[in-house]
C-alpha cells in the first residue's frame, strides 16, 4: 500500500467515453471508498491526454505534458514510497525513461497520500478502468508489471538502444518472491497467456497472481 512499482507499456486511442477521465490500473472497494482505500492512474479527457492519479477526493497528479501522438508506444512508470521523507519522492512518474517533474497539480505532500488502495488486503484491483463501467480505458496495454515492495526507476524495466526507449525483461534475482514481492506480477497480454476456454490473463512473473479477463 505505500511502497510498489506499476510499469506498462500503452498507446492510446481515441476515446467514445464522455467521462472526463480513463484509468488503466486502479484498486477501488465494492462499497466504502475513501482516500485510504481508492486510488486509480490514467489520462483526463481526450482533449488534453494528460496523466492524473487519484485517491477518492483529490488527484495527486496531474501532469502539464499531453500523451497525444496516437501512433506512439508510451512507456509508463509509476514508483510509489509514500513513506519517503521527500515529497516528490513519494509518487514519481517516468515517461520513456525521463522523469516527469511539471504537473499543473501535485498533492504527493498531502497527508491523504500516506498510504493508497494497491495492494490493500481483500480490495478488488481492475486494468482498464476505475471499476466496472466506468473510466474506461481506451488504447493498448503491454508488458505491465507490478512490483510489490519497491519502489523502482523506468531502468529496470527499459533500456535506450541507439537513443529509442526500448522493454527489457525485469528479472534481477531470479526469485520471483524476492523481485516481485507478495502481490506482484507481470502480464504480457499475450494471447497465449489467456488459455483457451477460459477467462484466465496468465500472470508469467512466477508468483501465480493471474488475473481474470473480461471484454476481451
Amino acid at each position: 500500500r505505500t511502497r510498489y512499482t506499476l510499469s506498462t507499456w500503452l498507446k492510446l486511442v481515441a476515446s467514445p467515453n464522455t467521462e472526463n477521465r480513463r484509468a488503466f490500473f486502479s484498486a477501488f472497494p465494492i462499497s466504502g471508498a475513501n482516500n485510504t482505500n481508492s486510488y486509480q492512474i490514467g489520462f483526463l479527457e481526450n482533449t488534453s491526454n494528460k496523466f492524473q492519479s487519484g485517491l477518492q477526493s483529490i488527484y495527486i497528479h496531474q501532469s502539464t505534458a499531453r500523451y497525444n501522438d496516437s501512433s506512439a508506444w508510451y512507456h509508463f512508470v509509476l514508483s510509489v514510497d509514500t513513506g519517503n521523507s521527500t515529497a516528490a519522492y513519494k509518487g514519481r512518474v517516468y515517461v520513456n525513461g525521463v522523469e516527469v517533474t511539471n504537473f499543473s497539480t501535485d498533492n504527493r505532500s498531502s497527508g491523504d497520500f500516506a498510504s493508497t488502495g494497491i495492494n490493500l488486503a481483500s480490495n478488488p484491483h481492475y486494468i482498464g478502468c476505475t471499476y466496472p463501467g466506468y473510466m474506461a480505458y481506451t488504447g493498448y496495454l503491454a508488458d505491465m508489471y507490478l512490483i510489490d515492495g519497491q519502489a523502482l526507476t523506468p531502468t529496470s524495466f527499459g533500456e535506450s538502444i541507439n537513443s529509442i526507449w526500448t522493454p527489457k525483461l525485469y528479472n534481477p534475482g531470479n526469485d520471483a518472491l524476492t523481485d516481485y514481492g507478495t502481490n506482484g506480477f507481470h502480464l504480457t497480454f499475450a494471447p497465449s497467456t489467456i488459455p483457451t476456454g477460459t477467462n484466465t490473463m496468465q500472470d508469467v512473473s512466477g508468483r501465480n497472481n493471474h488475473w481474470t479477463a473480461s471484454g476481451f
